[in-house]
């Protein structure tokens, strides 16, 4: 793509990130407020009215393996080292799970229907998870009604968040276009831009690279840093690609360890790298589909009426 009239290019971006702008802060604002809503509701219902505590649930399978490891020990009175090391393995998973566990907040099993900072975390987690459709599945509703409400709020966040994101990715095309076309009609002096769309691919996957390897990073010095950098990488790789298998989690040891000005700066930088890469994923798709196909700046160019060697006048296009 050429942009040739780059003055008209100018102000037909500035309307286009405007008129974007409006509708993003518009759905940006409901699907914000949905999920501290979301998050107040299920806290209530799952924490106070319709607590379920299936605790003992949890780790089912592998308490029972230990069990019958341990009992056959005892009666067989004899050691068999495959026997002893499933028998290690199986209570190394117990305990690693019970104390690494990001979502075991509250200090003990019982309903204590006291909203904290720890409880907005948590449920905030599950609203986010659902809203964009990750469901790592760690932390869930238990009681009926919350299942229930659970489907329904995923059928009303799931496409407003989708728009929501959508609309980001529209503004940040729109913007680096605008970046482009200002950069070099301004500092390159340039009367005419070529290779337009590939320019806006190209950036975009850099930036997608570059958002991506600094969470990889921030994850791995904070509540990953028990796994190498690769292992963060793929963690932030899965949730954005919405995949969420749910195999690696936070050290939340670590997590408790910081202060509460620190967790909710980091829970923030968190969320807002995790919306901005999704955003930039959802752009990047959008101009690929795009690609090769966009008509919009066809009319950058200049009409010039000819008059041929007959006498007809046709436009020829500048």
């Amino acid at each position: 793509m050429i942009i040739e009239n780059i003055p008209q290019a100018k102000k037909k971006l500035i309307k286009e990130i405007k008129k974007i702008l409006k509708r993003f802060l518009i759905f940006f604002v409901i699907v914000l407020s949905s999920l501290v809503l979301g998050a107040l509701m299920f806290f209530y219902i799952e924490e106070c009215y319709f607590y379920t505590d299936d605790s003992s649930n949890s780790n089912s399978k592998t308490k029972e393996e230990l069990c019958q490891g341990l009992t056959q020990l005892n009666v067989t009175g004899t050691v068999k080292t495959s026997m002893v090391g499933d028998i290690l393995r199986n209570m190394t998973k117990w305990c690693s799970d019970k104390e690494t566990n990001i979502y075991d907040f509250a200090d003990n099993d019982e309903p204590t229907c006291q909203f904290n900072y720890r409880m907005f975390y948590k449920w905030s987690h599950f609203t986010l998870s659902v809203a964009f459709t990750i469901g790592y599945g760690e932390n869930v509703a238990k009681s009926m009604i919350g299942k229930g409400l659970t489907i329904i709020y995923a059928l009303i966040m799931i496409p407003i968040t989708t728009a929501s994101l959508v609309l980001s990715g529209r503004l940040i095309t729109a913007s680096i276009k605008y970046l482009i076309v200002v950069f070099e009609s301004n500092v390159l002096k340039r009367t005419k831009i070529i290779r337009f769309q590939r320019k806006v691919v190209g950036i975009e996957v850099l930036l997608n690279a570059v958002l991506i390897g600094l969470q990889a990073v921030l994850y791995h010095k904070t509540v990953l840093h028990y796994r190498d950098l690769f292992d963060a990488f793929y963690y932030i790789f899965i949730s954005l690609s919405t995949i969420g298998f749910g195999d690696i989690r936070y050290d939340m040891a670590y997590f408790r360890s910081l202060g509460r000005a620190t967790q909710s700066a980091l829970v923030m930088t968190y969320i807002i790298l995790f919306y901005i890469s999704y955003s930039l994923l959802a752009s990047f798709i959008s101009t690929l589909t795009s690609l090769g196909t966009d008509k919009s700046f066809k009319t950058f160019r200049t009409v010039k009426m000819v008059r041929s060697n007959s006498g007809n006048m046709f436009k020829v296009f500048m």
